[in-house]
């Protein structure tokens, strides 16, 4: 189920169809958590904040990235992807100091436009 899901998003947001791929990942992370399925959850939770930027909307990407991270075991690859991804949408939003003080809690380069 998380899998299809997921991997229908990712086909999704490659075609340049953000919103479609929010649309396929609608649930799957509450149906993963419900079978203790929690990294996997998270993993489905953080793309759908990558497709909420994309399709334009970083401001209902950033409560989600905060709560997802909040989450995840500190120093962790998927924690790292978090915080990038919320410094990202800091910086996005006009926040670079917040950009900036995330980046620095997280040990990540300064410069995200890789």
């Amino acid at each position: 189920m998380g899998l299809a899901a997921e991997a229908g998003a990712r086909v999704l947001a490659s075609d340049d169809r953000p919103a479609e791929g929010l649309d396929r990942l609608a649930g799957v992370p509450a149906r993963l958590r419900s079978i203790e399925a929690f990294g996997e959850a998270a993993r489905v939770e953080l793309l759908g904040c990558e497709l909420l930027v994309r399709a334009g909307r970083p401001g209902e990407a950033e409560p989600l990235l905060r709560e997802v991270l909040g989450g995840l075991p500190p120093g962790s690859r998927p924690a790292a992807q978090a915080a990038w991804l919320l410094a990202r949408v800091l910086d996005e939003l006009g926040r670079p100091d917040e950009a900036a003080a995330v980046r620095a809690e997280h040990g990540l380069a300064g410069d995200d436009d890789d």
